[in-house]
């Protein structure tokens, strides 16, 4: 795959899974735990894109 394909995905990747964390966290009833991973999956597909 492409450099800059793979970039983009891993951008879109982490966008996507930005916004799902964040309605996530908004809902009641939510695990604290839940939303640490989804930060932390978000900063690595962030750096993933970086690279």
């Amino acid at each position: 795959m492409e450099p800059k394909a793979k970039r983009l995905l891993f951008l879109t990747a982490a966008i996507i899974l930005a916004a799902s964390t964040y309605t996530y966290a908004l809902s009641p009833g939510h695990y604290g735990a839940a939303i640490a991973l989804g930060a932390v999956l978000t900063m690595f597909f962030v750096g993933k894109a970086m690279n």
